[in-house]
């Protein structure tokens, strides 16, 4: 299956974060990614990515690190 390169960024971040993602049917069928808290639903890849790394060393330790992870999501902005 064809996945588009956001959705590839969030299925790979969640397995680092050992996160599990259930995609339903209408998220592969239009290959688009919301992610369901139990605040609300994120649909956007940078707002599900910093979600999913939230508190853990994949989100940096600090300050610096974290800045440096913005720039990268900013560059990988697709």
């Amino acid at each position: 299956k064809y996945f588009s390169p956001e959705t590839l960024q969030i299925i790979i971040t969640a397995d680092f974060a050992n996160v599990k993602l259930e995609l339903n049917e209408i998220n592969k069928k239009y290959d688009n990614v919301n992610l369901v808290t139990k605040q609300g639903v994120l649909n956007r890849t940078n707002a599900i990515l910093k979600y999913l790394t939230a508190g853990k060393p994949l989100n940096g330790v600090n300050t610096q690190e974290r800045t440096q992870l913005d720039s990268w999501y900013e560059f990988f902005n697709i």
